[in-house]
């Protein structure tokens, strides 16, 4: 089971498998690995009490970041307001490509729905 290098994931993201865990207990199959911003642990291990409203996460999969995804509750998206995500910045992503440095919610009234923009794409290693 392929795992990303705890040194190349973003800079305050917790790695996807905590030390001394099995990584098949954290692998969801098919899919890989996630893992969160350190905001969103009150302690090593420990997700803060409390439901959260919003959290980007970055998905790895044989060994390389292969994803980021917006986490939203229905709520939040039921409040029809913008809204922010920081995007960080992987440390090594193993070849050369654009990268989303912002991601924004815009909701349009007029169609009722919200556009998901990734952008302020820069390049990266």
């Amino acid at each position: 089971m392929n795992q990303i290098n705890p040194a190349d994931v973003p800079q305050g993201w917790a790695p996807p498998v905590p030390p001394g865990v099995p990584p098949q207990a954290v692998c969801v199959p098919t899919m890989g690995f996630h893992s969160l911003p350190l905001s969103e642990f009150s302690a090593p291990g420990q997700i803060q009490p409390g439901l959260f409203d919003k959290v980007m996460i970055a998905g790895s999969y044989g060994g390389k970041l292969i994803f980021l995804e917006p986490m939203v509750t229905q709520q939040l998206l039921l409040n029809r307001q913008n809204f922010s995500l920081p995007v960080l910045m992987p440390r090594n992503l193993g070849r050369t490509t654009r990268y989303p440095t912002t991601f924004n919610a815009v909701y349009d009234p007029g169609l009722n729905a919200y556009q998901f923009i990734l952008g302020d794409f820069q390049t990266v290693q």
